[in-house]
């Protein structure tokens, strides 16, 4: 069995599919793992969506931001149809994606492998964080996403998306899951002092224009030694900029770059361009 992992798809669905056929890729053994945002962006979001559904089986993923968006614009439908405006995501055909969905819903934003000794979120893990308390916030978030109230799932996703987010152990239930979702699906920058979550620069490390903005890859972190950190969601890295055992896999396929794939045993990368 081989273990391959490949970054922000965003709707790129020819290239996911070559890469595969690339190497060689065996439904029946191999495992993929994703780092999130499947969707939106790229041409085909719906095609990506349906093919991993339907070989689910070999599929490991973690949500990210867009996922999560694509969940609360579902329940939008479902709960508000006549105030549904939002005209560019009809080609998902909502009315007849419920499967697709609870299967989406139900999938975690952090994952762990002992064995392998590596772990996977889409943005990153939060400063500070240990493997046991990335665990514990993320299947919390996984517990409210794969309820059975969609009203509350809904409003749950609107109020979580801000520009901003600190940690303490003081703060109130909700704002400890909006720091989790934020830190592991929209955080690149810290701010130095505090390590708060800065969730609007985008830049790469070296043209960072605000001197109180420090990567989130660079604060030393409570992860055991020898363990490897897959993400995505930084386009603008490229690959590239990351300490020793990260692996930053969003090259941006949707701007025109390339979808990458890495091979785990080792440690080989294979690219596919957007065309």
């Amino acid at each position: 069995m081989n273990i391959y992992f490949i970054g922000d798809i965003h709707g790129c669905f020819t290239q996911l599919q070559n890469l595969l056929n690339t190497v060689k890729f065996n439904y029946n053994k191999d495992a993929l793992w994703l780092t999130g945002d499947l969707v939106e962006k790229g041409p085909d979001s719906f095609k990506v969506l349906k093919f991993l559904y339907e070989n689910k089986n070999s599929v490991k993923l973690v949500l990210g931001n867009h996922d999560l968006n694509l969940i609360r614009l579902y329940f939008k439908k479902i709960l508000y149809p006549k105030i549904f405006y939002e005209s560019k995501y009809y080609h998902y055909d909502f009315d007849n994606m419920k499967n697709i969905i609870d299967w989406l819903r139900k999938q975690p934003l952090f994952r762990v492998n002992y064995k392998k000794k590596f772990v996977i979120s889409h943005a990153g893990i939060p400063p500070n964080w240990n493997i046991q308390l990335s665990q514990i916030y993320s299947k919390k978030i996984q517990k409210i996403l794969s309820g059975s109230d969609y009203e509350k799932i809904f409003y749950f996703l609107e109020m979580m998306f801000v520009k901003s987010c600190k940690w303490k152990k003081s703060l109130k239930y909700d704002d400890k899951i909006k720091f989790a979702i934020n830190g592991f699906t929209r955080m690149r920058y810290c701010f130095k002092k505090t390590y708060d979550l800065d969730l609007v620069y985008k830049e790469f490390p070296n043209k960072i224009l605000k001197n109180n903005l420090i990567p989130w890859f660079s604060i030393k972190n409570n992860i055991p030694k020898g363990f490897i950190i897959i993400f995505g969601h930084w386009s603008s890295l490229n690959g590239k900029g990351v300490p020793k055992n990260f692996y930053a896999l969003d090259t941006g396929c949707y701007l025109g770059n390339k979808l990458t794939l890495l091979r785990w045993k080792d440690k080989k990368k294979f690219y596919e361009t957007f065309y």
